[in-house]
This record gives C-alpha cells, structure tokens and sequence, in this order.
C-alpha cells in the first residue's frame, strides 16, 4: 500500500511541475517484497521500476517498529533516540 502512495505523490508532484528523477527508497524487513522489485521474472508486472529503490532493514533497526509493536522498554528507548523526540 505504501508503495502505490509513494507512485501516487510522485506523480502529483511531476504534475505540479515538481520532477524527481532520482529512486524513492523504501525500507523493508520482507524479503518477498525485495524479491518482488529485484527478481526480473515479475517486472512485467511491476509499473514502479526506476521510480522505487527497496532495501532491507532489520526489525531491530526499523524505527516504523516503534509505533507498530508491542516493544520492550530496552527496544523502545533505542528506537526512540532515532526519532529525535524530546520530552519538555
């Protein structure tokens, strides 16, 4: 879902007189999704080539994890730090 979003900006963007040439990249921790943009057999049916650059990232460093999973008070302090919230 994210990805169709991604296309979709990007083309009100280019619309809007705003062209980016360079890949949006996209952080995953599922290799099928990888597969899906890197395996030549399924490009036939991928409209995103050259418009999205996917690369892994670990659970452990996925900083999304932090609003999404159930995170030990270890986890969630270093994933906090990543964010540059601070408390007032």
């Amino acid at each position: 879902m994210a990805t169709k979003e991604i296309i979709l900006y990007r083309q009100m963007l280019a619309d809007l007189g705003f062209l980016e040439e360079k890949a949006t990249i996209v952080y995953s921790n599922s290799q099928s999704a990888i597969q899906l943009i890197v395996k030549p057999k399924f490009h036939s049916r991928t409209k995103h080539n050259g418009v999205l650059h996917i690369d892994y990232i670990s659970m452990n460093a996925n900083i999304a994890n932090i609003f999404t999973k159930a995170l030990n008070l270890e986890k969630f302090k270093k994933l906090h730090a990543f964010l540059t919230i601070y408390s007032c």
